[in-house]
C-alpha cells in the first residue's frame, strides 16, 4: 500500500481508500504476505486489465482526434515537447 500511495503522491490513507473502491467494483485485489501478514500486495483483476484496456484505447483515439487539428509541423513539434517530458513522467 506505501507503493501505491508514493505512485499517487497521496497518502497511505487515501491509497487505501482507492484501493477499497477498486476492490469493490473487482477491478483489484489485495493479497497479504505469507511471511509478514502486515504486507498487504495489491493485483489488478482480468476485469481491472480490461478497463485499463478501454482507458488507454479512449485516450489515444481522443489524442489522434486532437492531432488532426495540427498540420504536419505542428504535430512534429507536439512529438519533439512530448519526448522531451516523457522521461520526467512518473510511471
Amino acid at each position: 500500500m506505501s507503493e501505491v500511495a508514493a505512485r499517487m503522491r497521496h497518502t497511505t490513507a487515501a491509497a487505501t481508500g482507492l484501493v477499497d473502491r477498486l476492490e469493490k467494483l473487482g477491478f483489484a485485489r489485495r493479497q497479504t504476505a505469507l511471511d509478514d501478514r502486515r504486507k498487504v500486495f495489491v493485483h489488478i483483476t482480468p476485469k481491472g486489465i480490461e478497463l485499463v484496456g478501454r482507458v488507454r484505447s479512449d485516450m489515444a483515439d481522443n489524442l489522434m482526434q486532437l492531432m488532426r487539428h495540427l498540420n504536419a509541423d505542428e504535430q512534429q513539434a507536439w512529438l519533439t515537447i512530448y519526448e522531451k517530458i516523457l522521461p520526467h513522467c512518473p510511471q
